[in-house]
């Protein structure tokens, strides 16, 4: 059994202390602050290669202002992206990589995972059931707001 500690990835949480969203104006080539939107904590996930995983980002950014959903409730969903994203960059898998075979696509793969890392422990069950819910609502998110362009969907 592989534990999330014994992961080679790097990645980790920033938090944004006091997050304003802005909205940029084409015309004037300005950002403006969304005045009535504040939070106190915006997490973002830092990526092994010291890069922000800007689909998470994109993400988070939605869960607060248009599902209306609470920072610890984000800072939750964040951590279980996390755990997804190590699990990748461990495996050297793609997040983008949706093979004919369902079996070969990383979401699977995480999901054999996650029963083998709690396959001992059924009280945590519903971990692992929370953790790949909010990696397969990230998956919805992406692939409604067409995030994922089809150059990089490798089949």
């Amino acid at each position: 059994m592989v534990n999330s500690s014994d992961f080679v990835s790097t990645a980790k949480i920033e938090k944004i202390y006091g997050y304003k969203p802005q909205r940029y104006d084409v015309e004037n080539k300005t950002f403006n602050n969304l005045e009535d939107f504040y939070t106190h904590t915006f997490p973002s996930i830092i990526k092994s290669d010291g890069k922000v995983w800007d689909l998470a980002s994109i993400y988070f950014h939605d869960l607060l202002m248009n599902q209306y959903r609470d920072t610890s409730t984000v800072l939750r969903i964040a951590n279980d992206l996390l755990s997804y994203l190590r699990f990748i960059e461990n495996k050297s898998l793609t997040i983008d990589n949706f093979p004919l075979d369902k079996q070969e696509r990383p979401t699977y793969l995480y999901h054999l995972h996650l029963r083998q890392q709690f396959a001992f422990k059924p009280s945590s069950q519903s971990t692992a059931s929370q953790k790949m819910r909010h990696v397969l609502r990230f998956y919805d998110f992406c692939i409604e707001k067409k995030l994922f362009s089809p150059e990089h969907i490798k089949p």
